[in-house]
């Protein structure tokens, strides 16, 4: 882990585009050009409890849909 006195305050550029500040379009963000540290999002008020219970909900969404992608038949990924 990180010693916060290390870490960014997470201030991060936007895009100059309308459409994807509204997120109806997409564009990967170059982590150099958008951050000092590649890093957004103050981290000044987390902690371990905060990280586990973070991690946690990640990794059951990921699971989920682990899952279901898994008893989903080859050809019938689509609804309708």
């Amino acid at each position: 882990l990180l010693d916060l006195s290390e870490a960014g305050d997470g201030a991060a550029r936007s895009f100059k585009f309308q459409a994807i500040n509204e997120k109806w379009a997409l564009a990967q963000r170059e982590w150099t050009a958008v951050t000092k540290d590649t890093g957004v999002g103050d981290p000044a008020e987390a902690d371990p409890a905060k990280g586990k219970e973070f991690l946690s909900r990640a990794c059951n969404k990921v699971a989920d849909f682990l899952v279901e992608l898994a008893e989903c038949p080859v050809g019938e990924e689509y609804e309708g």
